[in-house]
């Protein structure tokens, strides 16, 4: 492939150039896990986060790429343990590179909110949810559809405890209303109907069987 001829150019020039080969190294690695090649992509994910290193120092922004995708691998096996304190750096990197309440830290705590629900950790993932939502309202507003995936998540840690579901409705019918007015995250207004119709069924079933209806009509638009 050209991502394998463009990382052997590099390695072979008479001076190589690190970055450059770091760079190209995590772009192969991006490739193999995108084809659910993860023991391909593992070891150059590491490779590159070492050459990073090595090029930037290890306190450097440039290594918030490289230090997120890793654990977005490990996440996507399972391997959470190992993910969440390379999600960690990688928040703790981007706050330094931007300051605490820029937008793309709120998506760094959202990631993180999102491995520690995966794995099973939804008390300790609601401190990054309301972070994420805090940073996303004051930066865009609250009727913006990226503070309604943070609903969304919220409603659904929610939802798992029998003591959060009114507040889980209240979010995940806060999210679709948000969702509903903007044809953004049509994945993320799926999950906030399916949420909901989960929450109702026992009481309004005829609002739920409709819920569900409205997600079906969005899939199959997809």
């Amino acid at each position: 492939t050209l991502l394998h001829r463009s990382l052997a150019l590099r390695r072979a020039a008479s001076e190589p150039d690190t970055q450059a080969i770091a760079r190209a190294t995590l772009n192969l690695a991006e490739l193999y896990r995108l084809q659910g090649r993860y023991s391909d992509a593992e070891p150059l994910y590491l490779e590159a986060l070492d050459l990073a290193r090595q090029s930037w120092g290890g306190e450097s922004g440039e290594l918030f790429e490289f230090v997120k995708q890793l654990a977005v691998l490990y996440r996507e096996q399972g391997r959470f343990a190992e993910a969440e304190p390379l999600a960690r750096q990688a928040r703790d990197l981007i706050v330094r590179e931007l300051g605490p309440d820029h937008p793309r830290v709120a998506q760094s705590e959202f990631d993180l909110g999102e491995l520690l629900r995966a794995g099973g950790r939804c008390r300790d993932a609601m401190t990054h949810y309301e972070r994420a939502g805090a940073i996303r309202e004051a930066a865009l507003g609250r009727e913006h559809p990226e503070v309604a995936e943070v609903l969304v998540a919220r409603a659904s840690c929610l939802a798992a405890g029998a003591s959060g579901r009114a507040a889980a409705l209240a979010e995940a019918g806060r999210a679709v209303e948000i969702l509903d007015r903007s044809d953004a995250f049509p994945g993320v207004e799926v999950e906030a109907l399916a949420l909901r119709a989960d929450l109702l069924r026992p009481s309004q079933p005829a609002r739920a069987k409709a819920d569900l209806a409205r997600a079906l009509r969005l899939i199959e638009a997809l």
